[in-house]
């Protein structure tokens, strides 16, 4: 049994994608902070269950508190935590052990200059396939190797913005790469991150969280996207999904 755990704030847009990408697992639950648009009506599938939390803002430390608890009273096989705008696949044919932990490299993707609009009815690994070849590497921060793939019987302690965990578990990094999407389209990325900036709580700020988007402006995004029109292929298609 495959259970996908996710935190989310008003992923009207990206709901579809992550779905299609994670349509195999057999739970989902997805924890909606303090939604207020359509992304419920999105949701009604049995196998999706949704938590319904509010805060007072982005708050990366209680985020990880959350999920770490679904995560950890899971009864699944397999337990993998992602943001709505992470699409992970395995790089070889693998089964998840028992006790083990596994992390995900992702890639950031940007939209290629041979690139078409997002078509939200679409497996998303195929849509955007291009980027920064540096695995771990998102908004210049190097962190992005995730452990976040649980096999039975662990416990999981995610540190704020799930980068790291707390605790000595083995961990294993040669399985899985993902495609991070935060910045798979200049629309896209300037909605999103406006809104985290807008709900950024004092506790980010005082512990130095989510810090790429305190001061992110629309210049940025669009210089940044501009930069990326001609980058190398970096996603595996002939792996679609976990």
């Amino acid at each position: 049994m495959i259970h996908i755990i996710t935190m989310w704030h008003n992923e009207e847009y990206l709901a579809p994608l992550f779905l299609e990408h994670y349509k195999r697992a057999d739970m989902i639950t997805v924890i909606l902070d303090s939604n207020s648009d359509n992304t419920p009506r999105l949701l009604r599938d049995p196998k999706i269950n949704i938590e319904r939390f509010s805060s007072e803002g982005l708050d990366d430390i209680q985020k990880a508190k959350l999920l770490s608890a679904v995560a950890t009273f899971s009864g699944a096989d397999v337990r993998i935590v992602v943001d709505s705008d992470e699409f992970i696949y395995p790089v070889k044919d693998i089964e998840i052990e028992p006790g083990k932990v596994y992390s995900v490299g992702f890639y950031e993707v940007f939209r290629n200059h041979k690139d078409k609009d997002i078509d939200r009815t679409a497996p998303p690994l195929q849509q955007r396939t291009h980027g920064n070849p540096k695995r771990g590497q998102s908004f210049g921060q190097n962190h992005f190797v995730k452990p976040i793939v649980f096999g039975k019987g662990v416990d999981v302690f995610l540190a704020p913005g799930n980068h790291s965990l707390y605790g000595d578990a083995e961990i294993i990094d040669d399985c899985f790469d993902g495609s991070h999407w935060a910045m798979a389209d200049p629309t896209l990325a300037m909605g999103r991150r406006a809104k985290k900036r807008l709900r950024m709580s004092e506790v980010n700020y005082k512990n130095g969280l989510t810090s790429h988007d305190w001061d992110i402006t629309a210049d940025k995004i669009l210089n940044d996207c501009d930069a990326w029109l001609g980058g190398p292929k970096v996603i595996n298609t002939d792996r679609e999904r976990f």
